[in-house]
């Protein structure tokens, strides 16, 4: 027997979002912010939990900072509109500028990634130089012990082997 549809839900047009965000089993929302000059995510931090407590927010309502924004992970075009911002200055000064001190720390996670790629290059072939021969000869030991025990024929015909070649 078919239940119809409208018995255990109804339709609405309306505009939603296509998905919803969750951490763990509860929805979740992400909340990004930038900081103040000389303000420290600290503070801020202490701020919003300020704000909370005087919204009476549920406990539901719960909150986790991350300190992602290291000076590292900025961009060329941050630095250049920065420096010709609060500087003053031209934008092929700021752009230039920007490339110096973004060297660095490109290079550095140039250098790391490179490392790491080698790094899993050399393990690789290292496990295949190291794992081949091992598993060969451990297999060429079990061909012997099976023909000693005269069961070769069975095996290989279980495994679906040619017994001719055997």
């Amino acid at each position: 027997m078919q239940v119809p549809l409208s018995t255990v839900a109804s339709f609405v047009n309306k505009v939603s979002p296509l998905t919803i965000n969750h951490q763990g089993v509860f929805p979740s929302v992400t909340l990004s912010f930038n900081l103040a000059p000389g303000v420290a995510l600290g503070d801020a931090v202490e701020q919003i939990d300020k704000v909370r407590r005087e919204l009476n927010m549920p406990f539901t309502v719960q909150g986790a900072f991350h300190d992602r924004h290291r000076q590292e992970e900025r961009h060329h075009d941050d630095f250049a509109l920065d420096a010709e911002r609060s500087r003053a200055m031209s934008p092929l000064a700021a752009i230039r500028e920007a490339c110096l001190l973004r060297f660095r720390p490109i290079m550095m996670t140039t250098f790391a990634a490179i490392g790491i790629a080698i790094g899993g290059l050399l393990v690789s072939q290292w496990l295949t130089l190291d794992t081949t021969p091992v598993v060969y000869l451990y297999l060429d030991r079990l061909s012997g012990w099976l023909t000693r025990r005269g069961g070769h024929r069975k095996v290989a015909v279980e495994w679906g082997l040619a017994v001719d070649r055997l």
